[in-house]
């Protein structure tokens, strides 16, 4: 996700099912964000598709900037560039 802080949604009601056994729909969803094909491929015959017609549709930023903390940067197996020191708190960590 690009931006946590914004947010679509969309209301409405299932007007159509189609059949998707080859998982072409939910595939191309996938790969778009993932980069791969869906992992959960169980029970083909019984994945379909849900079309809806809109009859809400709404769009929302909060003022909030993202930036990823350096912490979240971290490769799995290195140990963080501080230490707690005696109880917890934000205020007792050595550098």
């Amino acid at each position: 996700m690009d931006n946590p802080y914004q947010e679509a949604q969309i209301r409405g009601r299932v007007v159509e099912q189609r059949p998707d056994p080859n998982f072409a729909t939910i595939d191309r969803i996938a790969k778009k964000y993932t980069g791969k094909p869906f992992p959960l491929r169980g029970k083909p015959q019984e994945r379909v598709v849900l079309m809806i017609a809109v009859e809400r549709a709404r769009y929302t930023a909060l003022p909030f900037v993202h930036a990823p903390s350096v912490v979240n940067l971290i490769p799995a197996g290195i140990s963080a560039p501080c230490r707690p020191v005696g109880r917890l708190s934000p205020h007792n960590f050595e550098r």
